[in-house]
């Protein structure tokens, strides 16, 4: 595990180190991350607002970020966005990105989200 060292702690130094490795691996500019949260996990805004991600622990102890995307508007204004899961098997070396799901979300009128 080179240039990484295994945190058994959790707090926000760890939570952030944990994000910019997910971050790395998703191809997302990690930079002005902001904590917005610190318990059992940590909640983390970055790239203007435009991702909140939550760094946690899964029960095996191995790191784990899910954090929403926004990625444009659709023809007709809707804002579209996607959950993702980032894991890891090797306590935070590498992560595996996985898209969740890929949704609109309202604008304003107060519908619920239609998937895209």
């Amino acid at each position: 595990m080179a240039g990484h060292p295994v945190r058994t702690e959790f707090d926000a130094a760890s939570g952030e180190d944990l994000l910019r490795r997910a971050c790395s691996e998703a191809n997302v500019d990690p930079d002005g991350i902001e904590l917005l949260r610190l318990g059992d996990h940590a909640v983390f805004r970055l790239a203007e607002g435009r991702i909140v991600a939550r760094v946690a622990r899964n029960p095996d102890r191995l790191p784990s970020v899910l954090y929403d995307t926004f990625d444009g508007t659709t023809s007709d204004g809707f804002p579209i966005v996607s959950a993702h899961l980032a894991r890891s098997a090797d306590h935070g070396v590498t992560f595996n990105d996985v898209v969740l799901a890929t949704f609109q979300t309202p604008k304003d009128n107060g519908d619920p989200p239609r998937v895209a």
